[in-house]
């Protein structure tokens, strides 16, 4: 797979695709060169004594840029989330942090502390086109109706102009949400 590669100082790479999420997280280290690269979480979830080290090492301040690959990271313990989210808060300058997980299950402000990057499985690129065309079909729809209530009414209806708005700006996130993309179809149905 082929992708844009984007990072800022703390960024979660998550996604069911092992394979995917690795492919992803070594063109980003090839992009940033960091001078060193630190991975923790290989053989066993982080723990509060790994997010010690982690804090040690980033606030070191090497010359040049490091990186911190955070494996695991949606199930390390409770006590290294807090640990970390303290980290990410207000990271050294010379540090990137990524974060691997194959679920969103993290803290809430560390979530928000980072970007998030959602990367796909293979199955899910079929699954992609299938919720393009969705939403294409359905934006079709929708401007089909409004414009029979504009003939009909002489004004556009409110909700007719939310549901399309709705539609294009879903359709829009397609590749870049932050959950996978078959809830896009639940969120436009559920929420009429």
């Amino acid at each position: 797979m082929s992708y844009k590669i984007s990072y800022t100082q703390s960024n979660i790479l998550y996604g069911s695709s092992a394979e995917n999420i690795q492919e992803y997280l070594t063109s980003a280290l090839e992009k940033i060169s960091p001078r060193y690269t630190h991975i923790f979480g290989e053989e066993k979830p982080i723990g509060i004594d790994d997010a010690r080290e982690i804090h040690r090492r980033a606030f070191l301040n090497p010359a040049g840029s490091q990186v911190f690959v955070l494996k695991k990271s949606d199930q390390m313990t409770p006590e290294a989330a807090q640990s970390m989210l303290k980290i990410l808060e207000e990271p050294p300058l010379s540090s990137i942090f990524f974060l691997i997980a194959q679920s969103l299950v993290l803290l809430p402000t560390i979530i928000s502390r980072s970007s998030v990057i959602y990367i796909r499985g293979e199955d899910e690129s079929e699954e992609s086109e299938e919720i393009s065309s969705f939403f294409a079909e359905e934006t079709k729809k929708l401007k089909k109706d409004l414009e029979i209530y504009i003939k009909n009414n002489g004004v556009a209806s409110h909700d007719l102009l939310k549901k399309l708005n709705k539609c294009i700006f879903l359709s829009s996130q397609i590749s870049t949400i932050r959950i996978p993309p078959k809830y896009l179809i639940d969120f436009m149905n559920i929420t009429r």
